[in-house]
């Protein structure tokens, strides 16, 4: 994965690591009301890591309509907690 200026986020890594995906699903488990399946990831490193995921997004109601959402997630530096949700902004046409 390539690292864009200093202190900025890396560029999107399309091919999910197993990290980044146990990152995501602590930061999300226990969410309810809509579906997340992400499928692009970026990092930011700071005391701990800034992730910020897009993610297909998917209602859990009849007959949803599809969306795609950014997702913001911090996970501490190892020992320090377990990764913490951020914001999710959904992504308008």
């Amino acid at each position: 994965m390539s690292v864009g200026m200093p202190g900025g986020y890396s560029e999107w890594n399309f091919d999910l690591t197993s990290e980044a995906m146990d990152v995501f699903n602590e930061a999300l488990q226990g969410l309810m009301g809509v579906n997340y399946e992400p499928f692009t990831f970026a990092t930011q490193v700071v005391a701990g890591t800034n992730y910020s995921f897009l993610a297909k997004a998917r209602p859990v109601v009849p007959n949803p309509s599809l969306g795609v959402a950014k997702i913001h997630v911090f996970a501490p530096l190892p020992g320090q907690g377990p990764p913490k949700l951020g914001d999710i902004d959904d992504i308008q046409p």
